[in-house]
């Protein structure tokens, strides 16, 4: 089964409980909420290591689905509060570049100790890491920020926020297209090559490389002002999908164009994180909730959607139609201009 399918199973659960949770522990202490999603995420993995049928494994990874659905935005508002307003996007791209680390590490050495200790094995480790996690989280410092409950504790207001509704429609392009495309790359180089499931090694190191080499450029990004580069950031994605086509039929030149699309990726979400995060002023907490949940949700789709007419005609009109939807996407990234609204919520 693909890393892909996998994936797959989490994103609805963790979309979900994302958008149906966010709206009520945004009115919670921001290190309760993370420790206690620690908490579930152990107990879900355990669940599932644990489960002696598929219903209880099922219901363990729902578990688990929903704790990381309310870890990660708490994560990134939590970063918004405790950074500096002028060094926000290098505190989120921080946070961000957790996701590189997972991908180039975490995950290959997930899948190498399942091949030793089995499956349940690697579940029940995860979920020991888990444990760790909650106790680290009590040392972190609660935000001092002021969240009114009539300006916070909705979706409603939230959507209201200058910024905020054409940034979540950028959201929607640049998941959709990345999730879609990076789920059907592998499969085409492996058909082009000739090679196995090795070839998913190298190329998620490719791109998490880069994903982690743009973290350095994540200060200039501040000091240049995150709404002027949204639109060229946007622009330069459009150029590395149009460039997939042509460059899928060698892997090496895959690889090559996966170290620029991981860098162009995080400074692209360090962009959108942090416009939003900023945008959000007092309802910063619905906001990244909302961002959250439209991430999982354009990956559902984007992955799905474009399924269809990857077993029809390849890579390669996969890859034009996700540079079709960012080229849409630009216009609201224009919308986008000037300073964030209530970069800051509280003292």
């Amino acid at each position: 089964m693909s890393s892909s399918t996998k994936a797959s199973r989490w994103r609805p659960t963790a979309a979900a409980s994302r958008l149906a949770l966010g709206q009520r522990v945004d009115r919670l202490p921001r290190r309760t909420v993370l420790r206690g999603a620690a908490l579930g995420l152990s107990a879900g993995l355990l669940l599932s290591a644990g489960a002696p049928h598929w219903a209880r494994l099922a219901a363990g990874q729902a578990v688990a689905g929903t704790a990381a659905g309310v870890s990660l935005p708490v994560a990134y508002a939590t970063a918004g509060e405790l950074a500096p307003a002028d060094a926000q996007t290098r505190a989120l791209g921080r946070v961000l570049l957790g996701w590189s680390v997972a991908m180039v590490v975490a995950v290959p050495l997930a899948a190498a100790a399942g091949g030793v200790v089995g499956w349940r094995g690697a579940l029940a480790g995860l979920a020991g890491l888990a444990l760790v996690l909650v106790g680290l989280l009590g040392r972190l410092p609660e935000p001092r920020t002021t969240r009114p409950a009539g300006v916070g504790g909705g979706y409603a207001p939230a959507l209201r926020r200058p910024w905020v509704r054409p940034l979540l429609l950028v959201v929607v392009a640049f998941m959709g297209a990345f999730y879609a495309t990076y789920a059907y790359l592998g499969h085409h180089v492996r058909a082009e090559e000739g090679a196995g499931a090795a070839t998913a090694g190298p190329l998620a190191l490719a791109y998490g490389v880069g994903f982690g080499v743009a973290g350095i450029l994540d200060g200039r990004v501040d000091r240049i002002g995150p709404s002027r580069l949204l639109v060229p950031a946007v622009l330069a994605l459009v150029a590395v999908y149009g460039l997939e086509p042509p460059a899928a039929g060698s892997l090496w030149t895959v690889l090559v164009l996966a170290v620029a699309w991981g860098l162009v990726n995080h400074l692209g979400l360090s962009l959108l994180v942090g416009l939003l995060s900023g945008a959000g002023g007092p309802a910063r907490g619905p906001v990244m909730s909302l961002y959250s949940g439209v991430t999982y949700l354009a990956a559902s789709l984007g992955t799905a959607g474009l399924g269809p007419l990857h077993e029809r005609h390849g890579l390669p009109v996969v890859a034009l139609v996700s540079a079709a939807a960012l080229l849409l996407a630009v216009l609201p990234a224009a919308r986008v201009r000037g300073t964030a609204p209530a970069t800051r919520a509280g003292p």
